[in-house]
């Protein structure tokens, strides 16, 4: 029975390639979480930096007031150049908060959220504000009626200001939690998707394992039912693989020749030393007219040399059972 090797696509390769592809996907989706995980916990570390800002503002604001009430108490400690240096570093935190900018050596993040932007931009006006009302107020002596009047209009400024502040850090401490939900309910979304993804892989590596051994049970019994019916019949078998040149010969083969199956070579060579001369050249040419497809089956009688040492007469039925790419 000659046989080629022609490559089929099989359902074992589509299913490794199922399986493959759900593993890439589900190793994206886990690396995604990662990443939104890694990203997440980046948020939330900037979370008391942006509020770092807004109380170091104040720190700024608050300083300038008190040294401007001991400037006028006499306390000399802080001059007028000292308490409107406060009111620049406290600008300065504006400005670098805007624009992404290092202080004193320490990196802050520019502010994105347009309302954020806007309400930094609202205090950066009233720190300006306030700059220039105390600036008029140092320039006045205290307890005359310009004074009380600058000083009034100073400590509505600074009440203003305070407010915008305390809006800002509730609305950055919002905007963050915000933040942070949508990231969480990401995270959720893609797990799960991992998770089904991984089920399905689970379920479906399941079934191709049960279709693979009812398969394996099924060309089992095909296999028990052919060497049954070769028994009964009292047929031998033999396969060649025409590519690799293998001949493969069962134990009835043998013994109808008179010989022990480990007597005889695998290969075709062994085959045609045992056909009787005169008959060799007509089976090959049988056989190369069932491999050129001239003919759909092998049927072909000649004698072979059998043990002890006589020819005996053998009739051959078969098929090509696979071809390859070149026929």
């Amino acid at each position: 029975m000659p046989k080629d090797n022609k490559a089929q696509p099989s359902d074992k390769g589509q299913q490794g390639s199922r399986e493959l592809y759900f593993m890439l996907i589900l190793v994206v989706l886990s690396m995604a979480a990662i990443i939104t995980s890694l990203f997440y916990s980046a948020n939330t570390a900037q979370r008391p930096d942006a509020s770092l800002i807004v109380l170091r503002i104040n720190f700024n604001i608050i300083s300038a007031h008190n040294w401007t009430q001991d400037f006028f108490q006499g306390n000399e400690s802080h001059n007028i150049q000292d308490i409107l240096f406060k009111f620049d570093q406290a600008a300065d935190f504006v400005r670098a908060s805007l624009e992404g900018d290092e202080i004193s050596g320490v990196p802050i993040g520019a502010i994105k959220a347009p309302h954020l932007r806007s309400q930094m931009e609202d205090i950066g006006f009233a720190i300006e504000q306030l700059k220039k009302v105390n600036t008029d107020l140092l320039a006045q002596e205290k307890g005359s009626v310009e004074f009380e009047k600058i000083n009034i209009v100073f400590e509505d400024d600074l009440l203003k200001f305070e407010k915008l502040t305390n809006d800002l850090a509730t609305s950055t401490m919002s905007e963050y939690q915000d933040q942070r939900k949508r990231l969480q309910i990401f995270q959720i979304i893609l797990l799960v998707l991992a998770l089904g993804l991984f089920l399905v892989i689970v379920l479906n590596s399941r079934k191709a394992q049960t279709e693979k051994q009812l398969a394996l049970s099924l060309v089992s019994e095909i296999e028990e039912r052919r060497k049954l019916a070769l028994e009964g019949a009292n047929l031998g078998t033999w396969d060649w693989n025409v590519l690799t040149g293998e001949l493969v010969f069962d134990a009835r083969w043998a013994e109808m020749l008179g010989l022990e199956n480990d007597e005889v070579q695998p290969n075709f060579e062994s085959w045609e030393k045992l056909v009787h001369p005169d008959d060799l050249p007509r089976v090959l040419g049988e056989l190369d007219a069932s491999l050129a497809g001239k003919s759909s089956r092998l049927f072909s009688e000649y004698r072979m040399w059998a043990q002890p040492g006589h020819w005996i007469w053998i009739l051959d039925l078969g098929k090509v059972l696979k071809r390859d790419a070149d026929g």
